[in-house]
C-alpha cells in the first residue's frame, strides 16, 4: 500500500486522489465506495461518497474532492462488464477484481474497516489501491 503527500501550491481546497494499481484489461469501469464509519463498511448502498471513472490504457485515477478530515476506508472493484455490480460466482466468490485501501485483505470475505482505514488531515492526499 503507498500512501503519498501531494503538495501543491495552486491547490484551492484539499482532494483524496485514488491511483488503481494491476488493472488488466481497458475495458469497463471501475466503481470507488468511500466510507468514514465501520458501521457501514463496506456496503455500496451505505457509502459516504461514491465515484465511477472509465480505465484508459489501464490506468484509473478518481478525486475525492471537499473532504473534511477523518478517518476514511475505500472499497472498490473494476466492474469490467458495466452492469453496475460485482459479479460473483454460484459460491459467491467475487469475480470481478476488487481492491481496499491499505490493500487490506480479509479472510473468508472483506476486510474489517480498521483494516482498510487511513487519516485523511484534508490536505491532499494520494491513496493507491491494487486489484
Amino acid at each position: 500500500m503507498a500512501v503519498i503527500l501531494l503538495l501543491s501550491a495552486n491547490s484551492s481546497y484539499a482532494q483524496l486522489k485514488i491511483t488503481v494499481a494491476n488493472i488488466k484489461k481497458d475495458t469497463g469501469t471501475i466503481l470507488i465506495a468511500l466510507y468514514n464509519s465501520k458501521d457501514n463498511f463496506p456496503n455500496t448502498n451505505e457509502a459516504y461518497k461514491v465515484g465511477r471513472v472509465k480505465i484508459k490504457k489501464k490506468q484509473a485515477v478518481f478525486i475525492f474532492e471537499k473532504l473534511i478530515s477523518g478517518e476514511y476506508a475505500i472499497a472498490l472493484f473494476h466492474d469490467q462488464n458495466d452492469n453496475n455490480k460485482l459479479d460473483k460466482s454460484d459460491f459467491g466468490l467475487p469475480k470481478e477484481p476488487y481492491g481496499f485501501s491499505n490493500d487490506a485483505k480479509g479472510m473468508f470475505g472483506p476486510p474489517s474497516f480498521k483494516k482498510a482505514k487511513f487519516n485523511y488531515n484534508g490536505k491532499p492526499l494520494e491513496i493507491v489501491v491494487s486489484l
